[in-house]
């Protein structure tokens, strides 16, 4: 008889200390990092390696929205690339897909090559990328009116032009009477998260 109650106890309380363990952490070694935070420390290792000015070559892997894309390149490292001089809108705003899958038709496994001009505060380059053919995307992205000319960080005036073209023939989202800009949008949603709180 003591032995089945042993038994019993051992079936029913080991595995609940085992779970406690677990859930607690103590079973996963501590010194091990998730898949998602080592590749974003092997992306931090690239870029920091990577300078104003350098060329990129590789192809296009993946589109995050208008104007940000993931290259991989010939030397199999991938960066996450934020497009120069244009912002697209964002996830939940009007055109958000429509910018996205343009974006997509025009550069999705394609072969690019992007000019490096700076890195962001989000540890992404700022880039120009230049298809094959010669095209350069943000001003791809300009002409079809789904992005503002960036004016704050950039003052190409041949983009300015691309954007007051677009505009005028109501391409894409100047197609809405007052679209609202990626940036002022950031600026409300910020604003209204400080009311919240």
């Amino acid at each position: 008889m003591k032995k089945n109650n042993i038994s019993t106890i051992l079936l029913v309380v080991l595995p609940l200390i085992f779970l406690s363990l677990f859930l607690r952490g103590n079973l996963i070694p501590t010194n091990t990092q998730s898949d998602f935070q080592q590749k974003v420390n092997q992306q931090k290792e690239a870029i920091a390696t990577i300078q104003v000015g350098d060329t990129l070559k590789g192809e296009i892997v993946g589109i995050m929205d208008g104007d940000t894309y993931d290259l991989l390149t010939n030397e199999k490292k991938t960066y996450r690339i934020r497009m120069e001089g244009i912002d697209a809108p964002e996830r939940g705003m009007p055109y958000n897909k429509v910018a996205k899958d343009y974006l997509s038709e025009l550069c999705i496994q394609k072969n690019v090559t992007a000019v490096v001009v700076s890195k962001d505060i989000y540890n992404r380059l700022v880039a120009y990328t230049f298809l094959d053919d010669g095209r350069e995307l943000s001003h791809e992205m300009l002409k079809a009116g789904f992005a503002w000319h960036y004016k704050y960080y950039n003052s190409d005036k041949e983009m300015a032009q691309l954007e007051n073209k677009a505009r005028k023939e109501k391409k894409g989202l100047w197609a809405d009477e007052n679209p609202i800009a990626p940036w002022e949008a950031r600026k409300m949603r910020r604003e209204q998260n400080q009311n919240n709180k």
